[in-house]
């Protein structure tokens, strides 16, 4: 009846899928993925950097890369995470990366980096909970959380913004000519103009067009044609 129990049990823990019956789950990543690539390749050398920098290994053999990854894998579920695969886009610090994230399901953290380049693996592990060197690395190699994703999109488009603004400035600042094409931004609509007359600074400009700025090709509805005396420098430059 004890082994029925104890049969049971294994069955159970098996199933769902406890550390207890992977080998190396009582390891830290490093050490770990250390131990994994010995096991499946014992002629290679590992390069155990120091601590911060994570470890490296030459793997020529592709099956042999492939049961590393795959033990790597199963080392991440064997701990409480979850794979999160990536693949490095061309502006990454390391383009040609692609590999994994291991995802902690409890602590919401990165707990390690798997990065496959060509026949070269490293692993760099989490040293605590505000590595911040660390999630650098993570994101020098390729990965980024769509939250980071967000963040970057938005930074470009502030910057973008403000690149179009100081341009727009120095434009502005400019002393205007006859002939000279000049635009003016109001509440997401451009106005197209040419300059027909200067009288000190003052510039009579015929307004010809209106545009969304967002979306070039489409025109404000009542848009008419006609004259406005303006500022130099509230108009700037454009084509």
């Amino acid at each position: 009846m004890k082994i029925q129990k104890g049969i049971t049990w294994l069955l159970i823990s098996t199933l769902a899928g406890c550390s207890f019956m992977y080998p190396h789950a009582d390891l830290p990543p490093e050490k770990a993925a250390n131990e994994i690539i010995k096991a499946v390749s014992p002629q290679t050398h590992v390069l155990i950097s120091p601590p911060g920098l994570g470890i490296s290994a030459t793997v020529f053999d592709k099956v042999a890369r492939n049961d590393i990854i795959g033990d790597l894998e199963r080392y991440c579920a064997n701990t409480g995470g979850y794979v999160i695969p990536y693949q490095a886009e061309e502006d990454s610090f390391f383009s040609n990366s692609k590999g994994f994230v291991c995802q902690s399901r409890s602590q919401k953290l990165l707990t390690f980096i798997f990065s496959v380049r060509g026949v070269n693996l490293f692993v760099l592990e989490r040293r605590s909970a505000n590595d911040t060197s660390f999630d650098q690395s993570v994101i020098d190699f390729g990965y980024l959380s769509p939250q980071q994703r967000a963040q970057l999109i938005r930074q470009a488009r502030e910057k973008a913004d403000a690149d179009r603004r100081e341009l727009q400035r120095i434009a502005s600042n400019r002393t205007k000519y006859v002939g000279d094409r000049v635009c003016q931004d109001q509440g997401g609509i451009r106005y197209q103009g040419t300059v027909e007359q200067v009288a000190g600074d003052k510039v009579k400009v015929f307004v010809e067009r209106a545009s969304l700025i967002n979306a070039p090709g489409l025109r404000p509805g009542g848009f008419q044609q006609q004259y406005y005396w303006v500022n130099y420098w509230d108009v700037f430059g454009c084509e």
